[in-house]
């Protein structure tokens, strides 16, 4: 019986290693794996190209291919309208590799996939505030990038929504004559989203709740604001 176990026991070590070779020797390497998921991902099949991605992460960990796993994953996440978790991807790999060649691209999706999230202005406005810094951190860093010029028309947009956010709380709290409270939602506006579409409207709502505090002198600091925009005659409809 003894003698019987030793034989068992030898077979089995003569027979692991070789098993353990077959493995090793049938893994993908790092350039097939990426080929397979980057053709899973033009014929958008985005979940299993996913998959492949995150595999190289896992068998070639901090390795060039990794590194470029990582960046597709998150674009493919993107693509595939997950924008929090490519969001998510882009965050991580822009602290991991911030001097990484294609860093002013990571930023740039990164902003993308943070202003797909932006909420209607009746919501909060934390996604929007977090795109409009990330905005402003992008034209500091890289101001005259290739995607400088489009996502200068995102700050806009981005400027424009939280500014008819702020309004509409403000036109919230004057209506039912928490003056203090909309004066400080339309100066908001004034001092820190000038450049936005509501700017005016946001000074005619102030000169009407610094009237009814009967604050006379601040509501005709406000008026004289109002002449010095292009858009001045747009006071008159709100009135």
């Amino acid at each position: 019986m003894y003698k019987l176990l030793l034989f068992c026991f030898i077979i089995m070590l003569v027979g692991c290693p070789h098993k353990y070779n077959i493995q090793k020797t049938d893994r993908k390497t790092e350039a097939q794996l990426y080929k397979e998921a980057t053709d899973l991902a033009k014929s958008k099949k985005y979940k299993q190209a996913i998959e492949v991605f995150q595999e190289i992460e896992d068998l070639y960990p901090f390795s060039d291919w990794a590194i470029k796993a990582q960046l597709q994953s998150a674009i493919v996440n993107h693509d595939s309208g997950n924008y929090s978790k490519a969001a998510a991807l882009l965050d991580e790999y822009v602290y991991m590799y911030p001097n990484n060649q294609n860093i002013a691209y990571v930023y740039y999706l990164r902003i993308l996939s943070y202003y797909a999230q932006i909420d209607g202005i009746k919501r909060e406005q934390k996604m929007a505030y977090t795109t409009l810094e990330l905005l402003r951190e992008y034209m500091h860093i890289f101001p005259t990038n290739q995607y400088s010029s489009i996502l200068e028309k995102k700050m806009d947009s981005v400027i424009d929504h939280i500014a008819a956010y702020e309004l509409s709380v403000g036109k919230f709290y004057l209506k039912r004559g928490h003056y203090i409270s909309a004066i400080k939602r339309f100066e908001e506006i004034e001092n820190n989203y000038s450049s936005s579409n509501y700017t005016t409207e946001a000074l005619c709502r102030s000169i009407e709740a610094y009237l009814a505090l009967g604050i006379q002198e601040e509501a005709y600091r406000k008026r004289l604001k109002i002449l010095d925009r292009p858009d001045a005659k747009k006071c008159e409809r709100y009135k």
